[in-house]
């Protein structure tokens, strides 16, 4: 039997909340090799719950944060910069509360946040010297260079394929080949859960511009609906949670043969849950049948794929998956199923190269037209992503620095520009509410 620590590092930002942030893949390993009959432990520094911070609505909630210094490359932005999570001296107790691992194994999520990884390695490293340690996730998968060079791991995994992160945990550990990693991870590596993440499938088959989701999976997979709908029952009778998350990219599409079942399966349980939906969703999928069977099934959280109203940008950047007039008819067929504004939202992209202020203003109007709130969605570059490749013209340093791809950058571009767009998001949703 061989020891090995997870670790869900802090988020180092100017901003973090928790809309049911769970580390998926990193769950996953751990699973199989718990499976495997190894000791697995799991340190998750922004578990909301461990840190006895309060939900506010569906079992989402602010993460606690201490303001640090701002790194230089992001010092005009006027904000305080934070490090989000648990207490350095709690960290260091579980460290040693676990003893000296056989493998460490850390996620990074997005390639901006990459310093909370690097102090997490640095920490484990204090304490215990020769350990072996892995790091995986978007952050390596994106910027596999930066993280070779930076983060201090021993090696590095990533987020494309699965099974052969397995074969070389088994060829680190030099442990008999590990059970397949199964799509439903074992969550009682958490002593409190309030919510449940879910990915029944994995890639997109549109291609964005702006979007790496075809980078971190080339090819659309997808779970068996039977499989999925007793993974649910079996995590709502262990555990006894009501909210579910699904954070997959593209859960509409084929809906026939695989959301239809899901959800046709989760009514004939007559369980009492509530489901969400993060990511967005393709409004072009959505179906007066597709809108019914969420709205019966106990859907509360709706987020559309809008991004812009404008022709140009849904041809050139949005692969063609949506038209206004396809998102006006998804809204009708959401509103028609029963679904409240206070559910349904569509998200709106701001900052992303060659895109005007006016266009964002024209499309938060629209949204506000259709009866649902908009959300503003800042743009990050992603390395690997055609809009990266433009974006890096304007400014070469993100092509070396990923603290450059942080979002908040794209607000202060043009401060007043941005002011005035989120001024206008929150005067049409309170218009809306108010309404």
């Amino acid at each position: 039997m061989k020891k090995v620590l997870l670790i869900h590092p802090w988020i180092t930002d100017f901003a973090a909340y928790d809309f049911w942030i769970k580390p998926l893949g990193l769950l996953r390993i751990g699973t199989a090799l718990k499976q495997a009959g190894h000791r697995v432990t799991l340190i998750d520094c922004i578990d909301r719950a461990a840190l006895g911070t309060p939900d506010k609505q569906f079992a989402t909630g602010k993460i606690p944060g201490r303001v640090i210094p701002t790194p230089s490359p992001l010092r005009d932005i006027p904000r305080s910069f934070k490090r989000f999570g648990m207490d350095d001296e709690k960290f260091r107790a579980k460290l040693l509360a676990f003893g000296p691992p056989d493998l460490v194994l850390v996620t990074c999520m997005m390639t901006y946040w990459y310093p909370g990884a690097e102090r997490a390695i640095r920490i484990v490293r204090e304490i215990y010297p020769g350990v072996s340690i892995g790091l995986g996730g978007n952050y390596v998968t994106l910027c596999p260079a930066h993280a070779r060079k930076h983060s201090g791991a021993d090696s590095f995994f990533p987020e494309k394929d699965l099974s052969s992160i397995l074969t070389r945990m088994q060829q680190i550990l030099k442990v008999r080949p590990l059970p397949a990693a199964s799509p439903f991870p074992d969550l009682s590596f958490y002593k409190i859960l309030r919510s449940i993440p879910l990915m029944t499938s994995r890639g997109c088959p549109y291609r964005c511009s702006y979007c790496a989701v075809s980078l971190l999976y080339p090819r659309l997979h997808r779970e068996n609906p039977k499989k999925i709908v007793e993974a649910i029952t079996n995590y709502a009778d262990t555990h006894n949670i009501r909210d579910f998350a699904f954070f997959d990219d593209a859960l509409l599409i084929r809906a026939e043969e695989h959301l239809h079942p899901i959800l046709e399966g989760i009514i004939k349980t007559g369980l009492d849950l509530r489901f969400h939906l993060p990511n967005a969703i393709h409004a072009k999928a959505v179906t007066r049948k597709t809108a019914d069977l969420l709205f019966r099934s106990g859907f509360k959280t709706i987020r559309l794929g809008l991004e812009s109203s404008s022709p140009d940008f849904q041809k050139e950047h949005s692969s063609s998956k949506i038209s206004n007039k396809e998102f006006q008819q998804a809204v009708r067929h959401l509103q028609t199923a029963g679904f409240p504004p206070s559910e349904l939202g569509a998200y709106v992209l701001y900052g992303v190269p060659a895109q005007s202020p006016s266009a964002v203003l024209e499309t938060l109007q629209r949204v506000r037209d259709t009866g649902i709130r908009s959300y503003l969605s800042t743009y990050s570059p992603v390395p690997g992503t055609p809009d990266f490749k433009i974006a890096a013209r304007r400014n070469p340093g993100i092509i070396g620095e990923p603290l450059l791809h942080n979002k908040h950058l794209c607000c202060y571009h043009d401060p007043e520009a941005y002011r005035e767009v989120k001024e206008t998001a929150n005067r049409l949703n309170r218009s809306l509410m108010n309404s």
